[in-house]
């Protein structure tokens, strides 16, 4: 059930469609609007007519909440149905006992939402990270269609990528910024290490780099509709251009009217010789494509829009032996410390693929 309006959650069922598809690649798969209710409920029910049929529905976010409520009464035994969020919503523990399961990111699931969910019968997914749909097969066929744009990578062999953070709200709605003075600094942190270990730098930001004016609050409506920098992209650049020559490093400046090559980026990164790719710690989904990707190459940086949960998130894929924090004695060493990753979570999408076919369509 895809949702046009809500990419990350749409990339969400994407990545497990993939992670089904790569398991049981006899699967039929249909996809479906959000909104369309009617079909699917005359899906459900000739399905539940007859038993040796099984249909798994897959719904993502709030709008998937509000699916699962819609078609409850039409459910059967012959129905799985999941939800996945990268948060829990305080509609949530409406669907425990109508769906199936529901997967989550294991830093945002307390105990009384595991104790609700085992009283009425849903079993949670716990992940580290969440779903995506940057596999290995499609980040190659990013970077094929975005050549052109790395070209001056070529014959370099130490290459590093940086993804800039962004302003971001709080469980309450306030909103934390990655401002222009922060990012300056850590334009001095990377300018450093770059120059230190001679690599060349790709820089890309997105929708949320300098999406609010920092001393009003006020959304930028401006903001990525232009070719135009916003100040905080442009205060890193700045100020790197202190530490290395622009011939060594290239911004990638995000635009909502075309499509970003960050993708492409993490091909990059895998296959250099030696690739290292700092993540912005407030970004649940960016850090869960780069630690997916980039095994022993991701290193993630705090910055001042994490909340809380951003802060779980980023200690849960530490623990999980996935990336390791920036601290400032990676410039003095200028290079990336080795991890043990015989431990390394599974992939979010994997995981509940795995037990998606295993436990609940039979397939061992």
């Amino acid at each position: 059930m895809l949702n046009e309006g809500r990419i990350g959650d749409q990339n969400q069922l994407y990545g497990i469609v993939e992670a089904l598809k790569s398991q049981s690649p006899n699967l039929s798969i249909k996809y479906t609007p959000h909104n369309e209710l009617k079909p699917l409920k005359e899906i459900i029910n000739n399905t539940c007519r007859d038993n040796y049929k099984k249909l798994t529905i897959l719904t993502s976010g709030l709008e998937g909440i509000n699916v699962i409520n819609e078609i409850a009464d039409e459910l059967c035994p012959n129905v799985v149905v999941l939800n996945t969020a990268h948060m829990i919503f305080k509609e949530h523990p409406s669907i425990l006992g109508k769906a199936n399961l529901i997967a989550l990111p294991k830093h945002s699931i307390d105990n009384d939402f595991l104790k609700h969910a085992s009283e009425k019968k849903t079993e949670i997914i716990q992940t580290v990270g969440v779903s995506h749909n940057s596999t290995p097969t499609i980040i190659k066929q990013e970077y094929e269609k975005y050549a052109k744009e790395f070209q001056w990578l070529q014959g370099k062999d130490k290459i590093a990528m940086i993804v800039l953070g962004g302003d971001a709200p709080t469980s309450e709605g306030k909103i934390k910024f990655y401002t222009a003075e922060e990012a300056a600094k850590g334009a001095d942190l990377i300018g450093q290490f770059c120059k230190k270990g001679n690599y060349s730098l790709m820089i890309f930001n997105g929708p949320r780099t300098g999406q609010y004016d920092h001393t009003t609050s006020n959304k930028n409506e401006w903001v990525h509709k232009n070719e135009k920098l916003d100040i905080t992209t442009s205060a890193f650049v700045e100020r790197l251009q202190k530490y290395m020559d622009p011939s060594q490093f290239k911004l990638y400046n995000f635009s909502h009217i075309s499509p970003s090559p960050y993708k492409a980026g993490f091909w990059v990164v895998k296959n250099a010789k030696e690739g290292l790719c700092f993540l912005p710690g407030e970004s649940t989904s960016m850090i869960s494509e780069g630690n997916d990707n980039l095994p022993n190459r991701t290193i993630i940086m705090h910055n001042g829009a994490m909340n809380e949960t951003h802060i779980k998130h980023v200690k849960s894929e530490v623990d999980a032996g996935r990336t390791i924090l920036f601290t400032p004695g990676f410039i003095e060493a200028s290079v990336m410390p080795k991890i043990d990753f015989t431990s390394r979570a599974k992939p979010a999408s994997a995981k509940i693929a795995n037990i998606l076919l295993k436990k609940y369509l039979s397939v061992k």
